[in-house]
């Protein structure tokens, strides 16, 4: 709580010293645990005063951008008033992606975007002041721990499975699976009930676990990169590869004609250079990814990924279209993570 009552006060101090427009504190009230907004601000510029609903966070990227705005849009019940994100410090790619979603933003750097009423502030490029501490790496979010946690999340009748049942299902060692396990116990994202294992702050989980596999196992995953000129065939596909990225979402959602085709093996690589003629280039249309998981789910049968890499993949490419594409998955499909725990 010390930390975001510090990026508050000098997120509004460092905007009105910028801008000569006036913001200031009306109310701070306690936090609620699914809920990001916690302070009510007042903006007053030219004699008119606007009324915002205040999120404030900390270690914002471009991974957990678009969390972070669906947990800011979850206003109390009844409340209509303009929201507005304060954060310590937002790259001008994150600020970009905040904007194509419609949010309004401070930093501490001085970083702002508001639109309210006759008031529009755009202001980008101010450096960071000082920064922030890492965080510190732990089994579950490490490369390895992120695939038992993707399948903890993706499957959930695997969760009270035998650690080495879950260790096939994750492609990882059977000792990884132990160490995940009392980490996130440790971290107290799971618990007991009724004898059975559940896991709780899925949404949290969610949010931890696409930063992590973004940042870490991601660029792991990548084989290569291909020239085709070939129509992907899903009939063909399905025999040996799964469906990622833009290609997997326009499949789900028809709007989106995908700019960057993935493709996830589960067969010999060579077959499917052999069947599509594909020529290697670093920057071909088609990308080739490792399937790591190993478990049933019920997109598999459309011939695509868990919906949960889906929206991953979409925000690592981080543009608007891609972006919109991700809000629709992450709308219809990732309610399924959050449980009620």
């Amino acid at each position: 709580m010390a930390i975001k009552r510090d990026v508050l006060e000098n997120a509004m101090q460092t905007f009105t010293e910028t801008t000569g427009v006036v913001l200031e504190l009306v109310e701070d009230y306690p936090v609620e645990e699914a809920r990001l907004a916690t302070a009510e601000l007042r903006l007053s510029h030219l004699g008119k005063r606007y009324a915002y609903l205040a999120g404030v966070v900390s270690g914002i990227s471009r991974s957990n951008a678009h969390f972070f705005a669906k947990q800011l849009a979850e206003r109390p019940r009844g409340r209509k008033t303009a929201l507005i994100l304060l954060a310590d410090y937002l790259t001008e790619e994150v600020a970009a992606i905040l904007r194509a979603l419609g949010v309004q933003y401070l930093d501490m750097a001085g970083n702002a975007f508001i639109s309210a009423g006759a008031v529009y502030i755009h202001i980008e490029g101010m450096r960071r002041r000082g920064r922030a501490e890492d965080g510190t790496a732990s089994n579950a979010f490490g490369w390895a721990g992120l695939k038992v946690l993707f399948t903890l999340l993706c499957a959930e009748y695997i969760r009270n499975a035998p650690y080495r049942e879950i260790a096939n299902a994750a492609g990882v060692a059977l000792g990884t699976v132990a160490g995940v396990m009392a980490d996130l116990e440790k971290r107290h994202f799971i618990i007991a009930v009724n004898g059975a294992v559940r896991l709780r702050e899925e949404r949290e989980l969610v949010k931890l676990w696409v930063t992590g596999y973004i940042e870490k196992l991601r660029p792991k995953l990548l084989l290569e990169r291909y020239d085709t000129n070939a129509t992907l065939d899903m009939h063909t596909m399905r025999q040996f590869a799964l469906l990622g990225g833009e290609t997997a979402a326009a499949r789900l959602h028809h709007f989106l004609v995908p700019g960057l085709d993935t493709l996830y093996i589960t067969g010999q690589q060579v077959t499917l250079i052999q069947q599509l003629r594909l020529r290697k280039s670093k920057k071909g249309r088609l990308e080739v990814r490792k399937q790591f998981w190993n478990f049933e789910y019920p997109e598999k049968k459309y011939g695509i990924v868990p919906p949960l890499l889906v929206y991953a993949d979409l925000m690592a490419v981080a543009d608007p279209r891609t972006i919109e594409a991700a809000e629709m998955v992450y709308d219809k499909y990732l309610v399924r993570y959050f449980g009620k725990v």
